[in-house]
């Protein structure tokens, strides 16, 4: 009976996860907790790399959630289409995590 819901409880899964890395996005994005440098800065220096943290979590939110890959194609545009490329994104990781779901499933 378990094994009946798994690609479902997957799927749920994925949008969770993706709902959770839009959100860790949203927030770095307003809020620029690890004081990355912002455009129109003056000097930025030469030396300059991302805090350790935020490379992480850079790294994290394409490893959990791949469908934002499609957000390269909405960078520069208004944040109605980025949030609009996040929501396909969100979709498409529930898609896919349901996919993975369904092998999981005929393996048991």
């Amino acid at each position: 009976m378990v094994v009946l819901n798994l690609p479902k409880k997957f799927a749920i899964t994925g949008i969770v996860i993706g709902i959770i890395c839009f959100f860790t996005y949203w927030y770095i994005y307003m809020f620029n907790p690890f004081c990355l440098p912002v455009y129109g800065m003056s000097e930025v220096p030469l030396n300059y790399s991302a805090p350790l943290l935020y490379r992480i979590i850079d790294k994290i939110i394409y490893i959990l959630c791949p469908g934002q890959i499609l957000h390269f194609f909405s960078m520069g545009a208004s944040n109605l289409v980025e949030y609009i490329i996040w929501l396909l994104g969100v979709l498409i990781n529930g898609l896919l995590y349901y996919g993975i779901g369904l092998a999981v499933k005929v393996i048991l």
